[in-house]
């Protein structure tokens, strides 16, 4: 094993004495990139898949809250009804020239939350895997940035998480089915997992994971990562923060 995603107990953050401007820089640079892609009608696609409890959703706002609204687009569509190809609603959401997509919930959910939940079968899996790859070279060869991001945590994280959201009743409330059971189902979505990155990571659309048991530092790594592996005008790399968290798919990582 190469690395394990599993925070140990009572460690110390790593970058909780960050001051507030460290914090700022790297949503300067996001600016910047924002400016590139306006005036090259550069189309961005930022696509996030994560375990329940990963902190996706202040992921996608640690980004979005230091962009124009009119640029950007944070999207969630569902694989195609019945008598629809499944990849149409994702092309439908697709960024125009010029804009970012943050894809909330991407065309890789039916292969995972719901393929753990028993809500879609093996071959419906396989069809969507088998699929994915050239769909994805398409967006590639039209053109897009295409930026793939899993935000991984450790089962006792996980469960820490979920016992703490338990603990608040409005929280309590708004759990799903599949949240209520992601720790038991903690091995089997792994399983699913592998098969994705080993199916779907390729030299022009890898994976990269992103290590969230620390919230906040995470968030700020996944942006100094994107920032650092995307060309833009006047990028300065000094003003990026750690994006140590942050790691390129390989077979000998396991999580």
């Amino acid at each position: 094993m190469l690395k394990v995603f599993q925070k140990q107990k009572n460690e110390t953050p790593p970058s909780a004495h960050k001051t507030s401007e460290a914090k700022r820089e790297p949503h300067d640079e996001l600016a910047k990139l924002a400016a590139h892609l306006a005036k090259s009608g550069g189309r961005l696609i930022v696509l996030f898949e994560a375990r329940s409890f990963a902190g996706k959703g202040g992921v996608i706002r640690n980004f979005t809250k230091h962009l124009g609204f009119k640029q950007i687009r944070v999207v969630a569509p569902i694989g195609g009804d019945r008598g629809e190809w499944y990849f149409t609603p994702f092309a439908t959401a697709l960024p125009k020239n010029g804009e970012i997509a943050f894809f909330e919930t991407s065309w890789y959910r039916k292969s995972l939350e719901d393929r753990t939940a028993q809500l879609a079968n093996d071959d419906e899996s396989e069809r969507v895997l088998h699929q994915t790859p050239p769909f994805e070279q398409m967006l590639i060869d039209d053109g897009f940035y295409l930026f793939k991001y899993f935000l991984s945590i450790g089962k006792d994280e996980q469960s820490d998480r979920l016992n703490a959201e338990k603990s608040h009743q409005q929280k309590r409330e708004l759990l799903t089915q599949n949240e209520l059971k992601s720790v038991k189902n903690y091995d089997l979505f792994s399983k699913h997992l592998y098969e994705v990155f080993a199916r779907t990571h390729t030299a022009n659309a890898p994976w990269f994971i992103a290590d969230c048991n620390d919230k906040r530092s995470a968030r700020s790594a996944v942006i100094s990562h994107l920032l650092d592996h995307i060309s833009y005008d006047g990028k300065d790399r000094a003003k990026l923060t750690d994006c140590s968290l942050v790691s390129a798919y390989t077979h000998s990582v396991k999580f």
